[in-house]
């Protein structure tokens, strides 16, 4: 049940009026037991002649009242900026929304979450870092973030879905309609399996051009960091970067094929920001300070009489599979004792050595 501040709140959304103003009216009232009677008391340094006689006719019809009765009919809730299950990360940002519409688990917005995000037309290997990087992310514990759109958004929600995690997909338009439609099985999918749908706009609400530059700031706000898997020299996927450099996020950029047009504005990116360059979702989570030792093998029975020595390797695969040589690389250990170390863990079926020297953690195969 909302409370009447509440319903003024979705008043005023409903009637059109611009998420800068809701913001400015919602932080003057701040405070007020009544927004109707502040907003009688001081619309006018707020609000325009014609916006006022539209407010006035608008709390008439209780518009805001029917609006949450839609709402509930259409099974969409909402999540106001002065509530408790506010992401506080969010609500940090600039311009924060201060109304979130959702579908779905609202408590894994209190999880760590990383955003991921491309290009709309990926080539074969943004597909394949972007699936590798998801799953590997996932499997640490980290909820994933993206816009649900065509490309690289689709497939790290999917990857995130395959590999048993969550996903929180950000739309530019109201919830009772996919955008883009093709999306709509994903996003029926997202939330059977415990994710979410988010948005600031209505039901109804179409996506608009400028809504997409507004979406990826929420996007961005959401995460603790944000990964570029691979985007071209006018990419979208660019803002995304200017608002989590904006919002002090934590920016990670894969490098790509230097004679590719869908890697230059990710090659461009690592040209200008030097540190954001990452080939390894390891290096990810250590940056971004995340112990994904809670979720890999030292849960596992087998793993309660492991040697540290052994424990380290599997805490390294079970992030990500790895070449013998970069084994040896991390581990600092002597080839010959590695080699010793790795047979014996494959005997007894903590890994698999997969083709090409690369060795994987058992509970990370299919």
């Amino acid at each position: 049940m909302l409370s009447a501040n509440q319903e003024f709140l979705l008043l005023l959304d409903a009637i059109g009026t611009t998420k800068t103003k809701i913001l400015k009216f919602f932080e003057a009232a701040k405070g007020e037991e009544d927004f109707v009677k502040f907003f009688e008391k001081s619309s006018r340094n707020l609000f325009s002649e014609k916006e006022i006689k539209n407010i006035k006719t608008a709390i008439f019809e209780k518009i805001g009242a029917k609006t949450a009765q839609k709402l509930e009919k259409l099974h969409i809730s909402c999540l106001f900026i002065d509530s408790e299950d506010y992401p506080e990360r969010l609500r940090e940002i600039d311009c924060p929304p201060v109304i979130l519409y959702f579908v779905g688990d609202k408590s894994i917005l209190h999880e760590e979450c990383i955003a991921i995000v491309g290009t709309r037309t990926p080539s074969a290997y943004g597909r394949e870092v972007t699936e590798s990087f998801s799953k590997a992310l996932v499997r640490a514990g980290l909820v994933t973030v993206s816009g649900l759109a065509f490309g690289l958004d689709g497939v790290a929600a999917i990857s995130t879905l395959d590999a048993g995690g969550k996903t929180i997909a950000v739309l530019a338009g109201g919830l009772d309609k996919i955008y883009p439609a093709n999306h709509t099985n994903l996003a029926r999918r997202i939330v059977k399996r415990g994710g979410l749908l988010l948005s600031e706009y209505l039901p109804e609400v179409e996506p608009q051009k400028y809504f997409f530059l507004s979406r990826n700031r929420i996007v961005a706000g959401l995460s603790r960091g944000l990964l570029v898997a691979e985007a071209g020299k006018k990419s979208g996927t660019l803002s995304t970067v200017k608002f989590a450099l904006d919002f002090g996020r934590e920016v990670f950029v894969i490098p790509g094929n230097i004679t590719s047009a869908m890697s230059e504005g990710t090659n461009a990116l690592i040209a200008e920001i030097p540190h954001c360059f990452t080939i390894s979702p390891s290096e990810v989570l250590l940056r971004l300070g995340i112990d994904s030792k809670n979720h890999g093998a030292k849960s596992s029975e087998k793993a309660q009489n492991l040697s540290d020595d052994e424990m380290k390797i599997i805490d390294i695969l079970y992030i990500d599979e790895k070449h013998f040589d970069e084994l040896v690389e991390i581990t600092q250990f002597n080839p010959k004792t590695l080699a010793t170390l790795l047979t014996r863990m494959e005997i007894n079926g903590l890994i698999k050595k997969l083709s090409g020297n690369f060795y994987a953690a058992v509970k990370n195969l299919k």
